[in-house]
């Protein structure tokens, strides 16, 4: 049986045992302890050590990328420069190549505009020359062709010859010559002369017939002008028309005599009316006659519209008890004769101004 104190001595034995265990143990911990924390420290240290050579690694290697950018974007530009340098080398010299023809080309065409201008104008000056020449010639003809035929008309001839004489000046004179006095005179002869009555019929007859070849021959010179117009009108008396060829005009038929008839326009002092009245108050009065030739005898008028009047002419063709038929003409701007001189100014024309002509 134990004593008492040794009960107490081994109950502390006890505890003290416990007690070193459990030092032991903790210490045991916090060693473990601080082994993981260096552990974790060294993990650290080296991941510190991992990222900072990854990002040097990624430095040096973004910098060598960018260097190596930089160095091919160099190389790259410097070629592209080299290449537009060569295209704008090429453009220029293909500009200086262009403008170079285009000047070759301008003079050559200068030179063959000025060639062509100088053939024109010789062949102006030979045209003009013949044509001076012609005229020339054809006035001192018809010259002495006029006296002749005047002489001839004054030595009282016969009538048949008196009226052959009167038709071969208005013929060959035309617009030259107003002959309409010396057919009124030779008519009003032909009626109150000393010719037996069955001889003024057939007299006055054939001086009409010889008015009318006139007036024929000068309408037909009008149509084949450039820009001259004939057409046929019928009118009763108090009529009111407008000619087909020239609506501007408007003709009424007032009276109807034996050799004329007395007509009225839509004119007024040299001008046409816009709004003429209904009466006619005021419209201009015309007698025309079997004698009135219409290169000769004719009327100017202009519009609103035109700078230049308006020549036309009323021609008798024929006339009943109440009614006549009349020829409206429409005279050209230039003059026509015989000669056919609207031909010649537009070949004058051709010459003097070849470039308008080729327009």
């Amino acid at each position: 049986m134990n004593a008492p104190g040794d009960a107490d001595r081994s109950q502390e034995a006890n505890a003290t045992g416990s007690t070193r265990e459990v030092a032991a143990a903790r210490f045991e911990f916090e060693k473990q302890a601080e082994e993981r924390k260096t552990q974790l420290e060294e993990k650290k240290l080296k991941q510190a050590r991992f990222d900072t050579w990854a990002r040097f690694a990624g430095t040096v290697a973004l910098g060598v990328l960018v260097t190596g950018g930089i160095q091919w974007y160099g190389i790259r530009a410097e070629e592209e420069a080299k290449a537009r340098a060569v295209i704008a080398e090429d453009a220029r010299n293909t500009r200086e190549l262009a403008a170079e023809e285009a000047r070759n080309t301008r003079e050559l065409a200068a030179q063959q505009t000025q060639k062509t201008i100088e053939r024109h104008k010789q062949q102006a000056e030979m045209v003009i020359q013949l044509t001076n020449a012609r005229e020339k010639a054809l006035s001192d003809l018809r010259a002495r062709m006029f006296d002749s035929l005047i002489q001839h008309y004054f030595q009282l001839g016969s009538e048949a010859e008196r009226i052959a004489i009167l038709q071969l000046i208005g013929l060959n004179f035309r617009d030259a010559v107003q002959i309409k006095p010396m057919f009124e005179l030779l008519d009003w002869q032909f009626a109150n002369g000393d010719l037996p009555i069955e001889q003024k019929g057939p007299a006055r007859k054939s001086l009409r017939g010889a008015a009318r070849s006139i007036i024929r021959d000068q309408l037909s010179q009008i149509r084949q002008s450039t820009d001259g117009v004939v057409c046929q009108l019928e009118l009763n008396v108090s009529d009111t028309k407008k000619p087909e060829c020239f609506p501007t005009l408007t003709v009424e038929l007032v009276e109807v005599e034996e050799s004329k008839i007395r007509v009225r326009t839509n004119t007024m002092g040299g001008a046409f009316l816009e709004t003429p009245d209904e009466a006619h108050e005021g419209w201009d009065d015309f007698t025309v006659t079997y004698f009135d030739m219409p290169m000769v005898d004719y009327t100017a008028a202009t519009r609103q519209a035109d700078l230049e009047p308006i020549r036309y002419s009323i021609v008798l063709s024929e006339t009943g008890q109440k009614t006549a038929r009349i020829a409206v003409a429409v005279l050209p701007l230039s003059a026509v004769n015989s000669q056919h001189r609207y031909a010649f100014d537009e070949l004058l024309q051709d010459y003097l101004f070849p470039a308008d002509a080729e327009e």
